[in-house]
């Protein structure tokens, strides 16, 4: 009983304090979405990935592909369109980790600015790329890449700061969850 006195008085006197990111708004969405760049295709991509995250709820992993893994991300094939909608189908998620379903997400347009149906069209129209590919290609010369997580976390950080968006540094891929 002494023992468990003694870790309980260490453990309060060791308090964690979390760090956690800041929370993307709508409000800071359509901040970000007046300062975008229409003829920068690295903002096209990263605020396209910005309005995929933050209605669709998707952890940065599942969406965006990494070095370690070549099953994440999404893919081009992944998305579909029709008139008034997007569809778009995880094949790997926290809970879905061997891929033995598909989870397929709809989105309605809404016809504003943060439209994220309007801006996956437009991301995809503007920058080519067969069906195998990554969603998010940005153009390297002449060939075209995958956005990794790192590229798009700093680039988003550039577009809250031209924004006016206090503190920029503050926010992470998981902001857009909160």
């Amino acid at each position: 009983a002494t023992f468990r006195m003694l870790f309980r008085g260490i453990e309060r006197n060791l308090v964690h304090v979390l760090q956690r990111a800041s929370p993307i708004s709508i409000d800071i969405l359509r901040r970000v979405g007046l300062v975008v760049d229409s003829h920068s295709e690295l903002d096209l991509v990263c605020y396209t990935a910005c309005l995929l995250l933050f209605f669709l709820m998707a952890r940065a992993g599942n969406v965006f592909h990494s070095d370690k893994d070549s099953e994440r991300g999404l893919l081009r094939k992944d998305v579909h369109f029709s008139e008034q909608d997007m569809f778009i189908r995880f094949h790997r998620t926290k809970t879905i980790q061997f891929g033995r379903r598909v989870l397929v997400i709809p989105i309605r347009v809404n016809k504003s600015i943060i439209c994220p149906v309007l801006a996956c069209r437009r991301m995809i129209e503007s920058i080519p790329g067969s069906r195998t590919q990554s969603l998010f290609l940005v153009r390297r010369g002449d060939t075209s890449v995958p956005l990794s997580k790192q590229a798009f976390l700093s680039h988003v950080r550039v577009l809250l700061s031209r924004a006016g968006v206090a503190d920029p540094s503050a926010f992470s891929c998981h902001s857009f969850r909160r």
